[in-house]
């Protein structure tokens, strides 16, 4: 199966189709992966609060680093992006538009439907 991603954030006028395969799927796996750990790494960094030590705050941009690279190699290759439009992607897209453009893909290839309310741009990264 194929699913039909909108990339117009990107330049791009036609609907890309993206393909189920099992790299593919790996893929938005990793993407969730490295959502999860940051959600986590955030949590426990705002339980300690003012008592985080150096090396725990770091870790947190650590984990949104690792996010955003993940996040750029994800769409980049589901998409099957030139270089030009990787470009694009990686130098001027805002955050919370390559999460939308990622988090569609990933729930089109998952089958994931989106609950009532919940808006996929609206997902901030915590630095």
């Amino acid at each position: 199966m194929t699913v039909k991603i909108d990339a117009k954030v990107l330049g791009i006028a036609r609907k890309i189709e993206v393909k189920e395969t099992s790299r593919n799927i790996q893929r938005a796996m990793l993407v969730q992966k490295d959502l999860v750990n940051v959600e986590y790494q955030s949590a426990l960094l705002a339980d300690k609060g003012d008592a985080a030590t150096f090396e725990e705050q770091s870790n947190i941009i650590d984990v949104n680093f690792q996010l955003l690279d993940t996040i750029n190699e994800f769409v980049i290759k589901a998409l099957r992006l030139n270089d030009k439009q990787a470009e694009k992607l990686v130098e001027d897209t805002e955050t919370d538009e390559a999460m939308a453009l990622a988090m569609e893909i990933i729930s089109g290839l998952l089958h994931i439907e989106p609950a009532d309310g919940d808006e996929v741009a609206d997902k901030s990264l915590t630095v």
